[in-house]
């Protein structure tokens, strides 16, 4: 995994935890912020972290905003100061590496009209949606689900036990769900999904496919 240098501008809750992630990864980190004891808070958790107005655009340049790989904009309580970023960004970066964070539809309208922004998120949404995916499929061996590109789902399910000491290929999962195995955990150790590679009890695979052929693969899962 190619590391990257990567800015996130803006430090709520989701701001913090995600510079925190990104650290963790080994990535570049510059956390942005302009009140001094968030940018306390965050320091030990990644590269960089600088107490600036994010509508300063000198003070934005000096700190190399043009030369990350991604920067997140992920503040979206001072809408106008939102709107002041995301034009000093378009101005300096490319905006297939600006990702911004809306509140709602009216945010989400002008960022993607006005502004022609391509990446926007809500992770307010985004988790709810994962939460009804979650309790929709709710399974005792299913441990996570994510809603992905709207229509298609990723699960982290333990292997079921009609599939030990099978290879992927022959629990013909692919043929009979269209769907991939795309990873496979055992312990802490992460496997390569490929045909020939043999299934083992206590194993967690990562199966990706539409909402539809998820729904069935779950429900063929031997409960015994």
């Amino acid at each position: 995994m190619s590391l990257k240098k990567i800015a996130v501008i803006g430090l709520g809750d989701f701001g913090k935890a995600l510079v925190k992630k990104l650290n963790e990864e080994g990535n570049e980190v510059t956390a942005i912020d302009k009140d001094i004891k968030t940018i306390e808070e965050i320091k030990d958790y990644c590269t960089h972290a600088v107490c600036l107005d994010s509508t300063d655009e000198l003070a934005l340049l000096a700190q190399g905003i043009q030369d990350m790989d991604l920067i997140y904009l992920t503040s979206s309580a001072n809408f106008e100061a939102l709107i002041l970023t995301t034009k000093i960004l378009q101005k300096h970066c490319q905006k297939e590496k600006i990702i911004v964070r809306y509140r709602n539809e009216i945010q989400k309208e002008i960022l993607e009209k006005m502004f022609s922004i391509q990446k926007i998120f809500n992770p307010e949404e985004e988790a709810a949606n994962n939460m009804a995916i979650f309790a929709k499929h709710i399974h005792k061996m299913i441990e996570k689900t994510y809603l992905v590109f709207g229509k298609y789902e990723l699960i982290e399910v333990e292997v079921p036990k009609k599939y030990y000491h099978k290879t992927i290929q022959e629990t013909k999962i692919r043929d009979e769900y269209h769907l991939n195995i795309l990873l496979i955990k055992r312990d802490e150790e992460e496997i390569e999904a490929i045909g020939d590679t043999v299934l083992e009890e206590g194993d967690t695979i990562y199966v990706f496919g539409s909402q539809e052929n998820i729904q069935k693969f779950i429900k063929s899962i031997d409960l015994k």
